[in-house]
Order: C-alpha cells, then sequence, then structure tokens
C-alpha cells in the first residue's frame, strides 16, 4: 500500500497531462519563474524565495490549473509577495502571473499602488479629519483565475497604517454588494446576528468591492480548537456561533439565490472524474453514496427556505470588540434550515479526522453549537440535518481529488464512512 500511495502521488496518472507532475514540484515551478520571468522587465533577473502552493484545479484529461503565492526578490529592491499560475494542458505547461488574465481585465487597474492610493484618498477624503494617504502597499492574497481575486491595501497615512480589503469578481459584484449592505443593516437591527462589516465603497469600473479589514484579526478557528485556551472560554465562543447562526436563519430581506439539494448532488457529481482516474472502486462508492443521499432525500417534505451564509464553518467567523464577524458572504444564499449546521457539522467530523487526538473535544464543539442554534431557533429537521451532512461530508472528500491533495487521500474513505453513517438510520419512504 504504501508503494501504491508513492505511486500516486507522483501525480502521473493522467495520459493526457503528461506535465501534469511539475504542478506539485515547487522547486521546479520556482525554478520555471525564475529563468521565465512573465511579468514586467522579463529581462532582469529575479528570484524565488518561497514558493507555496494555493489551490489547483484539476479537470481529468483536459487541464489543471494551479495558482501559487510567490515572494520575488530582484536585486537592489525589497522582496514583494505575488500570485503565479501555472496551467497544465495536453499541449504542455503555461506560466504567467494573476494579473494577465483576459476575463479579469481589471486586474493590472487594481494592482496598481499610484493609481490605487488616489482612490482610496478620494474614498477617504470626506471622513472628518481624514489624513492624506501617502502610500498604498498592495498585496494579492486570494486569487480564483477567470472568477475573482482578494487584495490587501495597505495605506500609511500621516495617522498611521489603515488597512482595507478589495475583492474583485468578474460578474455579480453589484449584487455583491447589495447582499453584504442588506446584511449589514440587518445586523444593525437585529442584536443577535453576527456583524456584517459595512462595504465602504463599489467602484464599478473595475469590479470591486472595499470593506474595511478586521481589526485585532482573531479568527474563531483558531481560538475554538487552542488546546491552550480555557475549555469554557472555547465553548462559550461556539455556543455563540450557533445562536449567531440561528439569527441569520431568522433574518429576512435580504435578496439571494435559491440552493437546493439537488444542485449540492449536482456539484458533487462532477467530483466523480477526478477521483476515478486516481482511483475508480473508491469513485464507484463515491458515485454510491450520492444516489443514496438522493434517495434518502427523494419525497421528503422541504423546510422553508431561510437565509444562509451558503459555506458555513468555523473559519468563516472573525472576532473584533468581543464579537464574532461573518466573513466570505460571496456564497449568501436561501437554502434549507439544516444546509449551514450539516456543513458546519461535516467540517468538524473533518476536523476530527485529521486531528483524532482533539476528537473528544470537537464532538463536543458540535453539540455545543447545536445548543447555541436551539436556544435561539427551532432546531431544523433532523433527517434532513442527516442528509446535509452526509452531502458536506462527501464534498470535502471529492475536493481532495478535485485539488489533487493528495497527503488526504489515505483520509478519504473515512469521510465517506462518516457519510455512510449519516445517513444509514434513514428510512427510505413509499410511494404510491
Amino acid at each position: 500500500m504504501e508503494m501504491e500511495g508513492l505511486m500516486v502521488q507522483r501525480f502521473d496518472f493522467d495520459p493526457q497531462l503528461p506535465a501534469l507532475p511539475l504542478a506539485f514540484d515547487r522547486d521546479a515551478v520556482a525554478q520555471l519563474f525564475a529563468e521565465r520571468w512573465p511579468g514586467p522587465a522579463a529581462d532582469a533577473p529575479v528570484a524565488i524565495r518561497s514558493c507555496r502552493l494555493q489551490d489547483t484545479k484539476y479537470q481529468p484529461a483536459a487541464r489543471c490549473v494551479t495558482t501559487y503565492e510567490l515572494l520575488v526578490e530582484r536585486p537592489g529592491s525589497a522582496p514583494w509577495q505575488t500570485i503565479g499560475v501555472l496551467e497544465i494542458r495536453p499541449t504542455g505547461p503555461a506560466h504567467r502571473l494573476y494579473d494577465d488574465d483576459a476575463r479579469l481585465p481589471w486586474l493590472a487597474a487594481v494592482s496598481d499602488p499610484a493609481g490605487m492610493r488616489e482612490r482610496f484618498a478620494a474614498l477617504l477624503a470626506d471622513a472628518p479629519g481624514a489624513p492624506a494617504v501617502e502610500a498604498c502597499a498592495i498585496t494579492p492574497i486570494r486569487y480564483k483565475p477567470g472568477s475573482r481575486c482578494v487584495f490587501l491595501y495597505d495605506l500609511r497615512t500621516a495617522a498611521g497604517e489603515q488597512t482595507y480589503f478589495g475583492k474583485l469578481v468578474a460578474k455579480g459584484a453589484d449584487q455583491l454588494l447589495a447582499t453584504i449592505a442588506a446584511l449589514h443593516q440587518a445586523s444593525q437591527l437585529a442584536p443577535d446576528m453576527p456583524r456584517i462589516l459595512r462595504p465602504l465603497a463599489y467602484w464599478p469600473d473595475v469590479q470591486m468591492l472595499i470593506q474595511s479589514a478586521v481589526s485585532g484579526g482573531a479568527e474563531l478557528n483558531a481560538l475554538a480548537f487552542d488546546p491552550a485556551l480555557e475549555v469554557g472560554v472555547r465553548e462559550r465562543w461556539l455556543r455563540d456561533a450557533g445562536v449567531r447562526l440561528a439569527a441569520l436563519h431568522s433574518s429576512a430581506g435580504t435578496a439571494g439565490p435559491e440552493r437546493s439539494l439537488d444542485d449540492d448532488l449536482a456539484e458533487l457529481r462532477e467530483y466523480c472524474a477526478p477521483m476515478a482516474i486516481v482511483d475508480a472502486p473508491l469513485a464507484a462508492h463515491y458515485a454510491e453514496l450520492i444516489e443514496q443521499i438522493a434517495a434518502a432525500a427523494h419525497g421528503r417534505s422541504v423546510a422553508a427556505r431561510v437565509a444562509s451564509h451558503g459555506a458555513f464553518r468555523t473559519d468563516q467567523f472573525m472576532i473584533e470588540d468581543d464579537q464574532l464577524v461573518m466573513i466570505d458572504l460571496d456564497g449568501f444564499c436561501w437554502a434549507d434550515p439544516a444546509r449551514d449546521p450539516g456543513n458546519f457539522l461535516a467540517y468538524l467530523r473533518w476536523k476530527a479526522i485529521r486531528n483524532p487526538q482533539q476528537a473528544a473535544f470537537i464532538e463536543r464543539a458540535g453539540r455545543v453549537f447545536l445548543d447555541g442554534y436551539l436556544a435561539a431557533r427551532p432546531a431544523p429537521e433532523q433527517d434532513w440535518l442527516a442528509i446535509y451532512q452526509a452531502a458536506s461530508l462527501l464534498k470535502i472528500a471529492g475536493r481532495r481529488y478535485r485539488s489533487l491533495t493528495a497527503k488526504e487521500w489515505s483520509l478519504v474513505p473515512q469521510l465517506l464512512d462518516s457519510a455512510a453513517e449519516s445517513i444509514a438510520p434513514l428510512e427510505p419512504l413509499s410511494f404510491k
């Protein structure tokens, strides 16, 4: 088995993409960018001080797109961080920087320090006593090719440093603005709602939404599972997360798309192909479980849709001024009330699989979270909670193969077993 594992991790399983192993050889990727720098002044030498894999999207026999956080240095200049992209196709590999993206033509403008300094100076000019913006340092931090890019803007002013986030999206930026603005307003009116940061600006000419950074930057995910902290403190935050989610589910007036289980199952079926090319028997079992979830849901009464985060888990909360701040609302939707908690519990199960030494507390974390939810709102229907938890467990499993996260493939059978256990008690419904 160990030899088989090593063979799989060579990434030579797709004959249509013979260059695929290159994408996971960070030294070779760093050398590729250093030898053939695709950015400005390509004839000047660069050194790649670090190359960290950020994200991978793999489509068997078609392409694999990987992004890397690069720390780059030139003689006589300070190191800077950027994002490199490597695309593997049957015709071979091609590399570029993130801002060379035909589907996101605004990237060059929002990566220009002088231009962005002027934009922020104009944005902040109306604030009472606003200091002049002297400089703007720009760091791209998350990039999805053809879709979106998130930037960190560090402003130097006479009054000190100020930090903002900018999110550029290919489409739907105006709707995202309306969603976050409406949720912010709702959070102002309902004290149990999580805090939602107010959008500061939307620049339609570059498809960018601007928000302040969360002061302090503490993450619920880090705090709740830090064994050095007192258990009572950690549980208080987890319970509060349940209360806040319940309040979001009880809110109204924020427009958004509907998301059904059928949508989730369609996503799961897309993961069968990358899994099958690596491990056909596992993929067959995976496909069977998808259909078992569909069968378990068939004919069951559907609850009224509620306002939902869309990708809810512990790392969607930051802590500022002793309050939970909900972030990453791009997936906001109207869905079954069981969908968010089911996803939350699935990610806790995944955390326990990866950290068995903390499994007892992680299991308790789920109960504490649900206690908080139940204190503020009736429980989601238990069968649907089991169904959505199983679907999210399969989502986590499938994404290990779409992202070619080989180091976690040995854990995927446990995810599948957990999904099967979740829906095993459900009685199939009969129909006339």
